[in-house]
């Protein structure tokens, strides 16, 4: 090889090389706590994890654990299926707004037995195949998206017995059309909203990875997970708490609904 072929070589390696060096810098004076997602995913569920104290995975073989956990997976699916199919095999019950809302929930908990506990299998007995993007999408569903998917779920199931209640109190007639507009709304809206202002708030406190591609450490902020975790569950579950026994209230106070009985009778004189 010429001395002009090897100059152009090394000419042509130097923007990466400093590309490396610019990745490696930024993700050692970036500040925050070292997450190992391969480990998160790893560990068992019963572990509390803290940062870099994380328990290393102890099973890897078909044990009896990882048998529980298939069979709970499959246990999930046919059941669900099951209340799915019951619901939208019979017209009387597929016509009911509040149904298809039940459905909607049964949807949002087969996340556990469709995506959950397989790929946790998959991470358990594969240690040495572990897709880093699969590992952060798997953490983001499991700990922040398919809580907040099945707490709006359940608000949008309340809210249409609310609106329901409300309607027939005040005798107003709703068309059938808006009717099946407004289920479709609910059943969608539990799904977008969870994505909308969790995912910014998730990706956001992924701050820098390393460079080492047999690696998923990344520095992260640990007070954007904890912003997640409370909207994913806080913010929801107030909706319900403050929602439902309202609605119960409002259902009580329709005409000939609420029956006062004392606990214990009169006595006669």
């Amino acid at each position: 090889m010429s001395s002009s072929n090897i100059l152009n070589v090394t000419t042509s390696l130097i923007p990466d090389t400093i590309n490396n060096l610019n990745v490696i810098d930024i993700f050692q004076q970036v500040g925050g706590v070292l997450y190992d997602f391969h480990k998160l995913v790893a560990a068992d569920w019963d572990e509390v994890l803290d940062g870099e104290k994380l328990t290393r995975r102890g099973y890897t073989t078909w044990n009896a654990l990882n048998i529980i956990r298939l069979t709970l997976s499959a246990w999930i699916l046919g059941s669900h299926m099951a209340i799915i199919t019951f619901i939208l095999t019979k017209k009387v019950l597929r016509n009911q707004p509040k149904n298809l809302l039940i459905v909607n929930v049964a949807l949002v908990n087969m996340i556990m037995g469709v995506f959950v506990i397989p790929v946790k299998l998959h991470f358990t007995l594969n240690p040495n195949n572990m897709q880093c993007n699969l590992a952060v999408g798997w953490t983001f569903i499991t700990d922040y998206y398919q809580p907040s998917v099945s707490l709006f779920a359940v608000l949008s199931l309340v809210l249409e017995r609310f609106l329901y209640v409300y309607t027939e109190k005040k005798q107003k007639n709703v068309k059938p059309l808006v009717e099946k507009i407004g289920t479709a709304v609910l059943m969608i809206s539990a799904w977008i909203l969870s994505c909308i202002y969790l995912l910014p708030i998730f990706f956001g406190g992924l701050l820098a990875k390393s460079t080492n591609p047999e690696q998923c450490v990344y520095k992260v902020d640990d007070r954007y997970f904890l912003a997640a975790q409370l909207l994913s569950f806080v913010l929801p579950s107030l909706g319900v708490f403050i929602l439902a026994p309202f609605t119960g209230l409002l259902d009580c106070l329709r005409p000939k609904r609420c029956f006062y009985r004392p606990l214990t009778p009169k006595e006669n004189p």
